[in-house]
């Protein structure tokens, strides 16, 4: 199935480990059951899971970059980041700055600047293992899709680049005329409120949350991943990754996955 990888994984205990086994291997061997047949849906964070890149903060860069944002933009952007980190993140005030630029167009105006943002600033931050471990899950019959706190406008070039099977994200607002309000409608999925989405889609298919796999990176992703029967703290940041381990969930550092 496709190419064997070099894979590098910290275990529960903290010891690495190689082998040539197909990528997702090393990670199934690190759960209690080890058993494929378990697992029914995969659901993958993107920003430092999927790829090496925060991409409402690389939107702003490129907003800056182009000259359609001010350059104190740049500045506020990496501000909003860090209180994402800290979990100090405000929601509304976050994105009341975070969609200025897409308040009063339309998908015809921001079809043509999102694809460029992708195409120049993430894509390039995807690591390279990744297609070929969505590949393999898939040869398997599990279902992936993308689960982002992002808006589902700068997530969906990476969804429909990667084949995902679905992607659950924030949806942006529109008018009636069809333009971007600039405001959020329903669900901010970060953090928790990603079971808001996760559980329906899940149960949509057949599949309970102990069937599901979750990959994520962030001490935000801790609430989820509790709530699944085989999560995966992957490229995790410390407060994660000192969580992981002391739960004995498996770790996967993809930055050192070689191809």
């Amino acid at each position: 199935r496709g190419k064997l990888l070099r894979i590098f994984l910290v275990t529960p205990q903290g010891a690495r480990t190689m082998s040539n086994l197909s990528p997702i291997d090393p990670v199934l061997g690190l759960f209690p059951k080890n058993s494929l047949e378990h697992v029914r849906l995969a659901f993958f964070d993107m920003d430092h899971t999927l790829i090496d890149n925060d991409c409402d903060l690389s939107w702003k860069e490129y907003l800056v970059d182009k000259g359609l944002a001010r350059w104190p933009d740049r500045l506020r952007g990496r501000w909003h980041f860090w209180m994402y980190r800290l979990k100090r993140l405000n929601p509304e005030r976050f994105m009341r700055f975070q969609l200025a630029q897409f308040r009063g167009n339309t998908d015809t105006v921001m079809a043509p600047l999102l694809e460029e943002h992708f195409t120049r600033y993430v894509l390039p931050k995807l690591y390279p293992a990744v297609p070929t471990i969505l590949a393999d899950l898939r040869a398997r019959g599990i279902p992936c899709i993308l689960i982002t706190a992002t808006n589902h406008e700068i997530a969906a070039p990476l969804a429909s680049h990667l084949g995902m099977d679905g992607l659950l994200a924030t949806q942006l607002a529109r008018d009636a005329a069809g333009r971007f309000t600039g405001t959020v409608e329903g669900v901010y999925c970060l953090g928790a409120n990603k079971l808001l989405l996760m559980e329906p889609e899940a149960a949509r298919r057949g599949v309970t949350l102990d069937q599901v796999m979750y990959w994520g990176d962030s001490g935000n992703d801790i609430p989820v991943l509790a709530a699944v029967g085989f999560p995966v703290a992957a490229n995790p940041a410390p407060g994660l990754r000192a969580e992981a381990l002391r739960r004995g969930w498996p770790v996967v550092d993809l930055e050192n996955i070689s191809i």
